[in-house]
């Protein structure tokens, strides 16, 4: 069996893995940002203390009875103690002798003539001196030439060197709150995982193992769960779906084999919800009159058309007038129910009355047919063989309808009973007839 992960798993490997992917995005904005802004402060802090130390030393040169370059150079050295921003400070002739240097490192003086020059062209073009340069061979630090001015002539450079290392400081700094906020993330995501497992992955599971016992044929499993969203919507339309498949299965267990409609199972089914439930009920008892003798008289074959015809006629009413909801179930011989509403009731007898009627002359002989009836030897006679031809009706419908309307009814077979009692009454008149219970 193939390993994979849970769909709970991939979750919170998606949340953590988009949350890395966000944080790296991050760490490397706010690294760069809080770089630049370590570094703006630290040149500006030189810049100030440099603009210090040039006024200084350009005072010290209008002085009169200054020993050059000695008392400038312990004025230097004085300076950069009390200053202490830099790396390295050294004191150039104007064409880049090394007059004093803070460290014995070797200095390059072709290197820093040329520099002299090009901070001395861009003070002349622009009147800014301070523009820190790379310091040759150390990739974090910078030097800054400025240039001590005496008669509005260069005497001396001063260069000093800062570093970047407080950067790294920045970049602590930064690391250590992005990983604050990656452990965030990550409770952040443990909680979010745990609210939608409870929310979405366990109702999605139940609702897995409840298919599968309704795809083995078990239809009275039902999922009870109450999100409060679309996942319990999507349970609630589940259970009904269940209880549907659940009707159709007992439709089809207990539908007629020569009809195919459903039988008494399904009527007394429909008739119990609809009581259950508080709606509004009419059961429409419908009963062949005289199909006994039409059954001896034209054969079992012809009587099971009749049957057919039957139950084409109510279906064919029910869906001319009669509504959604509505049940049409044979019980069995020549008795069928429709199941329906009061309001409908009457206009649905009425279209199978008329349609059986109509439809019935075709299942006679034209010659019975023609004359209304049918004759057939007289059952009472003592002698059976010799007893004389009676005349007998053609076929007719009885319609007993029983609602709760106006009589209230606790179950099925408190309706089944009235119903029984009712179909008698309605027998008694001439011809196809509908009785109703409320009438009485």
């Amino acid at each position: 069996m193939k390993n994979s992960l849970s769909l709970k798993q991939s979750f919170f490997v998606t949340i953590v893995i988009a949350s890395a992917f966000l944080i790296i995005a991050f760490t490397h904005l706010q690294v760069t940002r809080e770089a630049q802004r370590t570094a703006q402060h630290q040149i500006r802090e030189t810049h100030l203390s440099l603009l210090l130390m040039k006024e200084v030393l350009e005072s010290k040169l209008e002085t009169p009875n200054t020993q050059l370059p000695g008392d400038l150079i312990q004025t230097v050295i004085e300076l950069t103690k009390q200053i202490n921003t830099f790396q390295q400070v050294a004191l150039l002739d104007k064409n880049g002798h090394v007059l004093y240097s803070e460290n014995e490192t070797k200095s390059n003086e072709a290197t820093d003539q040329s520099r002299i020059q090009e901070v001395l062209l861009t003070y002349e073009l622009t009147g800014q001196w301070f523009k820190p340069l790379p310091t040759p061979g150390q990739a974090d630090a910078l030097d800054i030439l400025t240039p001590i001015f005496s008669h509005q002539e260069t005497a001396y450079v001063l260069k000093t060197t800062i570093t970047l290392d407080n950067l790294k400081n920045a970049f602590v700094r930064t690391y250590r709150f992005v990983f604050l906020i990656f452990l965030m993330v990550v409770v952040f995501a443990f909680f979010l995982v745990v609210r939608v497992k409870r929310k979405i992955l366990d109702p999605i599971r139940e609702l897995a193992i409840h298919t599968g016992e309704i795809a083995q044929g078990h239809l009275d499993h039902h999922v009870d769960i109450h999100t409060g969203d679309e996942i319990e919507n999507l349970a609630n339309s589940f259970n009904d779906m269940a209880e549907q498949l659940s009707l159709m299965k007992n439709k089809a267990e207990d539908s007629n084999p020569l009809t195919h409609l459903p039988g008494n199972h399904v009527i007394e089914a429909e008739i119990e919800r609809r009581l259950k439930t508080g709606g509004k009920v009419a059961a429409l008892y419908c009963d062949l009159d005289r199909f006994k003798i039409y059954n001896d008289l034209y054969g079992i074959q012809r009587g099971d058309e009749v049957i057919q015809m039957t139950a084409d006629v109510l279906q064919e009413a029910v869906k001319a007038q009669g509504g959604p909801g509505d049940v049409v179930a044979h019980e069995g011989g020549d008795d069928f129910v429709v199941v329906t509403i009061p309001s409908r009731m009457r206009q649905i007898a009425d279209e199978i009355i008329n349609r059986f009627d109509e439809k019935k002359k075709n299942h006679y002989r034209k010659v019975d047919s023609d004359r209304g009836h049918i004759f057939i030897k007289d059952r009472r006679a003592k002698d059976p063989e010799n007893a004389p031809l009676v005349p007998i009706p053609l076929m007719s419908i009885s319609i007993a309808a029983v609602t709760n309307e106006k009589k209230s009814y606790g179950s099925y077979k408190e309706i089944a009973n009235e119903m029984a009692l009712l179909k008698k009454k309605a027998k008694l008149i001439k011809g196809s007839a509908f009785v109703n219970a409320d009438d009485f």
